[in-house]
C-alpha cells in the first residue's frame, strides 16, 4: 500500500467517524425532543389520518 493510499484510507476513516458521531448526536437530540413533547406526540397518534393531512397542507 502506498503512502497515498494510506492517507486516503485515513481520510475515509475520519469521515466515517465524523458521520457516526453526527448521527449519534442527531438521534439523541431527536429522542430528547420527542420525550419533551409527549402530549403533542400522543395527540398525533390519536388524530385521524385525514385531519392530519389537512393540517399539514395548511
Amino acid at each position: 500500500m502506498t503512502m497515498n493510499q494510506k492517507a486516503s484510507d485515513q481520510g475515509w476513516q475520519q469521515l466515517q467517524t465524523r458521520i457516526e458521531v453526527f448521527l449519534d448526536q442527531a438521534l439523541r437530540s431527536e429522542v430528547e425532543s420527542i420525550e419533551d413533547r409527549p402530549r403533542l406526540l400522543s395527540q398525533l397518534l390519536v388524530m385521524p389520518y385525514e385531519r392530519h393531512q389537512n393540517e399539514l397542507q395548511e
